[in-house]
């Protein structure tokens, strides 16, 4: 069934199994199960300095991703709540790919001065990344509005897909010695292939309305400054560790940082599901589905932390190589950092999607002092910059999920103003 098809189709019923759902929880944790296995054969292939130029890739697509997700999740809501749904993605949709050319511009040009600031073997896999960035704006477009019509077995297959071809392809071109650009050739391959599943065909929409409009930039707006922030919080250490230490040391805290980072990933396909149905619902039902969500973060994120202190020579070394060991004193911290960081993007998102947006400038803030305090500490030590990591997301956590342990004085005063600014 295509996106298109599901335009009509109404909200489901809570209380019975939605096999939709089950479907999409599922791919999404075989697809972080199979990026995870494939970066770490990639980085056993490459060594722990070319996957620290592999590593500064990653980050960038992380930051492809943020205006992906910002572009979904808008599309979610302007799909779910049904403001000038067709006008609405045609119009989000043609604005963020002419963004997405002009980033993409930018980035060719800046390659080589990104490279030697970064201090990278050379400028070709940014170059070669450059045509991710508009294929990744259209690609957020289209699954958002599969997304927003709850078309979400539509949305696991485009998942699937892109995980598969990058994956398959990417490995493959390493082996055959293609090296990072190989690797970097891979992704936008991946996502051109994502786009069979969800791409919406609707023929000449009307133009969407000036207060639809006007709603869409202020969710957009929320949106971005949250996404902004997650990426912060989880990737921009591996850039910040970069710039002052050597590259086969930095090759080592990427692959600990791949590690640790596994139980947000997982994380980010329980707020796919959720986050339709939190934008639908009342105030209430969304504030129960958002405990839901955290307490199972936390289940997440105790069982990692424990696996991870008792076996890292098992999860890194074993799965890396020897060249990787010195990283293991570090994993179990790392992985604590994520899965605070995890129940914070929770909480930070379910407000989000009520029309919040207060929670999303803390996050960015949180994300800004995390890595200036790693800049600062990383050149001497790496266990001291994970430990204040720890200590930053800590305090984002309880900061954000506080709320959520008070019943709501207004239930569902934000429902009619999807561009909130509380």
């Amino acid at each position: 069934m295509s996106a298109d098809a599901t335009a009509a189709r109404p909200t489901r019923p809570g209380g019975a199994l939605r096999t939709p759902e089950a479907v999409l929880v599922a791919t999404g944790l075989a697809v972080h199960a199979a990026n995870w296995a494939g970066s770490v054969l990639t980085g056993r292939l490459l060594g722990p300095a070319a996957f620290a130029d592999l590593a500064v890739v990653t980050t960038i697509l992380m930051l492809v991703v943020i205006a992906s997700d910002a572009v979904q999740l808008v599309s979610v809501r302007s799909a779910a709540t049904g403001r000038d749904a067709d006008g609405l993605h045609a119009w989000v949709r043609g604005r963020a790919t002419a963004a997405g050319v002009l980033c993409a511009f930018a980035l060719v040009v800046g390659a080589p001065a990104l490279a030697g600031v970064l201090r990278m073997d050379g400028a070709a896999p940014l170059t070669l990344f450059a045509v991710t960035v508009p294929l990744g704006l259209w690609l957020g477009a289209e699954r958002g509005r599969a997304q927003g019509h709850l078309a979400l077995t539509d949305l696991a297959r485009s998942n699937a897909l892109e995980a598969g071809i990058r994956l398959s392809l990417g490995v493959g071109l390493v082996v055959l010695g293609a090296g990072v650009a190989g690797a970097t050739v891979a992704i936008p391959l991946g996502m051109l292939a994502a786009l069979a599943p969800v791409r919406s065909r609707v023929r000449r929409p009307g133009p969407p309305g000036p207060q639809a409009r006007r709603a869409t930039r202020h969710s957009g707006t929320a949106v971005t400054i949250a996404l902004l922030g997650q990426v912060m919080l989880t990737q921009a250490d591996t850039l910040a560790v970069r710039t002052v230490v050597a590259p086969a040391e930095a090759g080592v805290f990427a692959a600990v940082a791949l590690l640790g980072r596994g139980v947000f990933f997982l994380t980010t396909t329980l707020v796919e599901v959720a986050f339709p149905h939190m934008a639908r619902g009342t105030d209430a039902a969304a504030r129960t589905l958002t405990r839901q969500a955290v307490g199972a973060t936390c289940g997440l994120g105790t069982a990692a932390v424990l696996l991870t202190a008792l076996v890292p020579d098992v999860l890194l070394t074993a799965a890396f190589g020897s060249r990787f060991a010195a990283g293991e004193p570090l994993l179990w911290r790392y992985t604590l950092a994520a899965s605070l960081g995890s129940v914070a993007w929770v909480a930070v998102t379910a407000r989000i999607a009520r029309g919040e947006r207060r929670a999303a400038h803390t996050l960015v803030l949180a994300a800004v002092v995390q890595t200036v305090l790693v800049l600062v500490t990383a050149g001497t030590s790496l266990q001291r910059a994970v430990d204040v990591q720890v200590l930053v997301v800590a305090v984002l956590a309880a900061l954000e999920v506080r709320p959520l342990l008070r019943p709501a004085a207004h239930p569902d005063h934000h429902t009619s103003h999807p561009g909130g600014t509380r």
